[in-house]
């Protein structure tokens, strides 16, 4: 029997940062699908709207998305930037070499869009110069005390900043990713991920406990369909 009182701890297939091949390559894509099927894009796009309402579109921003995966969040916003005239400089950030290479194969026709293989915990990504972290299924990967430490190096490093774009820990959650990816066909690798993600995800009193309690006191969060919650936060 599954609990969803507390998160779970078990690592995800993907938290191996040495997988690479077919298997992984055919789940970025799935996951890519997911994404766009259930509004997941659709809810990070709406949020650098909101993020950017005062933001001089013809001043360059600089983005950076932790965790970029195959890119289907940077591609998304190099479209929404070109349709709405923002000058984005968008830099995809993951620590498994292939999910790179993928991403780099898959991002040709963009030109505004970097892909860098950096630690976050790392002097390298310390020293970055950005305007505005974007995080996306990312943050439930990590044990408390390092996202803390996440968390709060990404309030002082981003300028203007930053999205979050997670899961909800819930039963109801759980039970419907289950029906629809079967329903869909996905691979077991992203029935068994997807899954795990959710029991490892956040409730939104958990997000608000910890945001106060790490000093964050300019930020919105609301629970958006599929089952997700979005956070802005801003300087």
């Amino acid at each position: 029997m599954l609990y969803f009182k507390q998160r779970s701890e078990k690592e995800e297939i993907m938290d191996d940062l040495e997988m690479e091949g077919p298997e992984l390559k055919a789940t970025l894509e799935q996951i890519a699908w997911v994404n766009k099927l259930l509004g997941g894009l659709a809810i990070s796009q709406a949020a650098l709207a909101q993020l950017l309402q005062t933001w001089p579109k013809e001043k360059p921003l600089r983005l950076v998305d932790l965790g970029c995966g195959g890119g289907d969040a940077l591609r998304a916003f190099a479209l929404w930037g070109r349709k709405k005239g923002y000058r984005l400089d968008l830099l995809g950030i993951d620590a498994n070499a292939y999910c790179l290479e993928q991403a780099r194969l898959w991002s040709s026709d963009f030109p505004e869009i970097r892909y860098a293989q950096l630690d976050v915990f790392g002097e390298e990504f310390a020293t970055l110069e950005f305007d505005v972290a974007h995080c996306a299924l990312f943050l439930h990967h990590f044990e408390e005390e390092a996202l803390d430490r996440l968390l709060l190096q990404l309030k002082a490093q981003a300028q203007w900043g930053g999205i979050v774009n997670d899961l909800e820990r819930s039963k109801l959650a759980h039970f419907l990713f289950r029906l629809v990816t079967k329903l869909l066909g996905a691979s077991p690798m992203v029935r068994y991920d997807g899954l795990l993600s959710i029991q490892k995800s956040f409730l939104g009193r958990e997000w608000r406990e910890r945001l106060g309690r790490l000093g964050y006191r300019n930020y919105r969060l609301a629970w958006a369909w599929a089952f997700r919650h979005k956070i802005l936060w801003w300087k």
